[in-house]
């Protein structure tokens, strides 16, 4: 059972990217919850996501870490669900969904997915020097600041697309 979280169920068993492969469930709750939720339903998702990777990956981290012989295995992708679920915490969900169009939502999706895959791919720094840290904290540390600027440059991006059109007049 432990494994299959942390692997969230099988996806980081993957031997084609399973850190991609596994932040896309976020993805697919988000394009649900936006087609067929509220912008409420959305955020409560995206909530219940990241604590669930959040507490899966810390409380069972260090338990990965033995059983599958390395530090932050590659197959344990609930750190990546953790991740993608923080970059689109930052989306103001309910002005997107309000006054911006289906292709803006579609922009904002893929933007938020493509900026966190390379900043957890990459590493840059500061991202790189704070993943040292074995264990639990060690696996997520690294997703969660990706998290973090993927979604401050996700909503920034966000916010220029809502803007209104500047007036000719």
């Amino acid at each position: 059972m432990r494994s299959l979280v942390l692997t969230c169920f099988g996806i980081g068993h993957s031997r084609l990217m399973p850190g991609t492969l596994g932040s896309l469930p976020v993805v697919g709750a988000v394009v649900l919850t936006t087609q067929y939720g509220t912008p409420w339903s959305t955020e409560l998702t995206l909530l219940i996501l990241f604590a669930a990777g959040t507490l899966a990956t810390l409380l069972l981290g260090k338990w990965a870490e033995k059983k599958w012989k390395r530090p932050d295995p590659g197959c344990v992708v609930s750190d990546e669900v953790a991740g993608q679920a923080l970059t689109y915490l930052f989306v103001p969900w309910n002005d997107l969904l309000q006054t911006g169009t289906t292709t803006m939502l579609a922009l904002v999706i893929t933007v938020g997915f493509v900026l966190f895959r390379i900043l957890d791919i990459t590493k840059p720094p500061p991202i790189r020097g704070i993943q040292s840290v074995h264990g639990g904290i060690g696996i997520l540390v690294d997703d969660l600041a990706a998290g973090l600027i993927a979604g401050g440059l996700t909503w920034w991006g966000t916010q220029l697309l809502l803007l209104p059109p500047p007036s000719l007049a």
